[in-house]
């Protein structure tokens, strides 16, 4: 979705290196998310929070995240599970944009994506209505789980001249498409999401093989609808916010985007962060950094299952 008059107010988190409880890594991370955006507990009531986080259909909705709440002294909150908005924090982040939008009342939510006792790592985000910096231009998520196989009767055929995956509106004339038995080139009017969906299936299978053929070609259609709604060409993008979940999956990805001059954030799991509180806190490293006005950035993950997402930020 396009989005107009949201920003990031703040991003805060907590990886705990000492035996602490989950729910106090919850907390310490929303302490620190509201301490950097300078709120406080009650600056929250009658706003929107929404977990990153997967349970059982039917469960209590955000009871892990009902009882961080508690404790930081929220009262009454608009509380949703990841069973209803996905479990990435983007398609999260994506959800709260819209309930913004359309709830004239409210003025900030907030995405809390809690720690497992197994993975001490929690962050937390607060999006706000009407602020200049930290503006959020578009979100947009794909579930690719709905299908195995989402294109079953395309397949690309990587030729000997194979173009650099940079470009997303490039024409790609190394590449072939086979579909239904006809091989064809790609035609120069060809639109810049398909071409750039065959060059990174073509790509990716070259170095990983066909059983992760659908998560780049869900990626980069994501990424190219991104952009598309905020506006802006692959060319504005400065700075690249990801969470991969091996050093080998960042430099395919790299790779794959021709990103030579793009500066690149990557958190993955073998640093403990697991995939939503991991993209939130290379989120938060970003936007601390000391980035020019008018810097924009892209913000996507490969970790995980679920939903596929991404986001472009202008700070």
């Amino acid at each position: 979705m396009k989005v107009t008059g949201l920003g990031i107010a703040a991003v805060g988190s907590c990886t705990s290196a000492a035996p602490m409880s989950a729910l106090s890594v919850d907390e310490a991370a929303l302490r620190d998310t509201l301490a950097r955006g300078g709120l406080i507990g009650e600056d929250l009531d009658d706003q929107y929070c929404l977990l990153c986080d997967r349970a059982t259909a039917g469960a209590p909705i955000a009871l892990s995240g009902r009882l961080v709440l508690d404790r930081i002294g929220v009262g009454r909150i608009h509380a949703y599970h990841a069973v209803h908005c996905g479990d990435h924090p983007l398609s999260a982040l994506g959800t709260l944009a819209a309930h913004l939008a359309v709830d004239p009342a409210a003025r900030r939510g907030l995405v809390l994506a809690p720690a497992h006792e197994s993975r001490p790592a929690a962050a937390g985000l607060v999006l706000e209505k009407g602020l200049t910096r930290h503006r959020l231009l578009a979100v947009s998520a794909r579930d690719h789980r709905a299908s195995t196989r989402p294109h079953p009767d395309v397949r690309v055929v990587p030729g000997p001249a194979r173009a650099r995956v940079g470009a997303v509106g490039g024409t790609g004339g190394g590449t072939r498409v086979v579909a239904g038995g006809e091989i064809r080139r790609h035609e120069p009017g060809r639109s810049a999401v398909a071409t750039m969906v065959d060059r990174v299936n073509a790509s990716w299978r070259e170095h990983h093989g066909e059983c992760l053929r659908d998560a780049p070609i869900a990626v980069s259609a994501v990424i190219a609808q991104t952009l598309r709604q905020a506006g802006i060409a692959w060319s504005t993008i400065d700075h690249v916010a990801l969470h991969t979940p091996s050093a080998e999956t960042n430099r395919a990805f790299r790779r794959h985007f021709g990103l030579q001059r793009h500066r690149v954030t990557d958190i993955g799991p073998e640093t403990g962060h697991p995939r939503a509180a991991g993209l939130l806190i290379a989120t938060r490293m970003v936007l601390e950094s000391n980035h020019p006005t008018g810097t924009r950035v892209l913000l996507t993950s490969l970790g995980g299952t679920g939903a596929v997402a991404a986001a472009v930020v202008e700070i």
